[in-house]
């Protein structure tokens, strides 16, 4: 069954100004002097190192969908096509080596992956919400084990997955999984069928704006089972530390939390930038770009239908349905100053900040995990890449003209700023 997730993309101005406390921030944060100053311009560049997929791609880099990359530890990509229901490894050339996982039903095979966690001796789990749980093969490519995940009390974690240095999964979700706890969970997974899987943060729930959903007269009577649309949600953002903590980001303001796998908070790392307001022309900017993605390329999504069956709605209706869904769709008050985080080779967090056009992105923020700023990096030079691999290489997704799907892959070139 298709699924159909909306993340939200920040679209305003951050400005540099006096700190102000948003998303139930009352943890203690460590000075770090060169956080508070102004941006420093990094001197930074990239080498293209190889390029796969694409239109006329040979058969193996034909991909159908790019849903998760990751690097092991001797620079091998791993490329997970949800689509292809494969996982394809590609050498530091960009030539192929193997391929891990056929489709299928049975044991070792993939029926719906969506994400995928790379150690560094080469292992790989994919999660596979039709196995409830990960496939796990060995580097060689050899099923394993299934890991059954308990999706009553961990939902499906999202890619880009990452794994800690002792091998761990790091995972973070969207929502509060009980009603005892409040909180959204950051865990840690594992792709051993001997450890259990744990919850080690509770990080900070925003309240979910109301949302005015299509009613029956646009389904036939059918029952949809979407997520509410919502833009401009605080995301949950996590990124495994190389001393084994790890980094989380949950307010809407640009605030790093480095947490032990106790669930101790070490430290805060923030820089003083306001979140700025949602405004009705903000709203209406971005209803027009949902509505132009969603009419170029309709998601596809499965209802049902009362007699307990499943349908995919007709193409009228399903746009009609999607128009109605975007013209309902709920805003936060504010944009969150961030909307995505990484973690370099070296042990640097890299923190995106927001854009100023809907969909667009902001400059980016290079830090060390203590605190120290490294400096800026501004849009239009090197990218937050997909995945970060040894020896300063970047993996993208992207798509060619013809929206052929296709990964690109970089070295960074570090200057001395400017």
């Amino acid at each position: 069954m298709g699924r159909f997730r909306i993340r939200s993309r920040a679209a305003a101005t951050v400005l540099l100004g006096a700190w102000a406390a948003c998303g139930g921030e009352t943890s203690p944060a460590t000075p770090a002097d060169g956080l508070s100053g102004p941006d420093h311009l990094l001197d930074w560049s990239v080498e293209p190192v190889f390029q796969v997929g694409g239109v006329d791609a040979p058969e193996w880099a034909a991909f159908g969908e790019v849903t998760d990359l990751a690097f092991d530890g001797s620079g091998r990509l791993h490329v997970l096509d949800g689509r292809g229901r494969r996982v394809t490894i590609l050498s530091p050339r960009g030539e192929l080596e193997g391929t891990v996982g056929i489709p299928g039903e049975g044991p070792g095979e993939l029926r719906f992956p969506s994400a995928m966690a790379v150690h560094g001796d080469g292992r790989v789990a994919v999660f596979d919400p039709g196995h409830s749980g990960f496939v796990v093969y060995g580097p060689d490519g050899t099923f394993l084990h299934h890991v059954r995940v308990d999706r009553q009390r961990f939902s499906d974690p999202e890619p880009p997955l990452r794994v800690t240095p002792d091998g761990w999964v790091v995972s973070s979700t969207t929502a509060p999984q009980s009603s005892e706890e409040s909180g959204r969970p950051v865990a840690r997974l594992s792709a051993l069928p001997d450890q259990e899987h744990q919850v080690i943060f509770r990080a900070w729930a925003p309240a979910v704006p109301s949302t005015r959903e299509p009613g029956p007269e646009l389904t036939g009577g059918m029952r949809v089972r979407l997520p509410p649309v919502v833009s401009f949600h605080p995301g949950l953002l996590v990124a495994p530390v190389p001393g084994g903590e790890v980094a989380v980001i949950d307010s809407t303001s640009w605030a790093v939390k480095i947490v032990q796998p106790d669930g101790t908070l070490v430290r805060t790392l923030r820089r003083p930038l306001t979140p700025i307001p949602v405004t009705e022309a903000m709203r209406d900017a971005e209803r027009r770009r949902r509505l132009e993605e969603a009419l170029a390329e309709p998601p596809p999504f499965m209802v049902s239908t009362r007699d307990g069956g499943t349908a995919s709605p007709a193409g009228d209706m399903a746009r009609r349905f999607m128009e109605a869904r975007i013209e309902g769709m709920g805003f936060h008050e504010v944009v969150p100053v961030v909307d995505g985080m990484g973690m370099d080779h070296m042990g640097r967090i890299w923190v995106r900040r927001s854009g100023t056009e809907p969909g667009g992105t902001g400059p980016t923020d290079v830090v060390t995990t203590s605190g120290d700023y490294v400096g800026t990096l501004a849009p239009g030079t090197v990218a937050m890449p997909w995945a970060f691999g040894a020896g300063g290489l970047l993996a993208y997704r992207g798509t060619d003209s013809l929206g052929a799907p296709l990964v690109r892959v970089v070295r960074l070139q570090e200057g001395d700023g400017r």
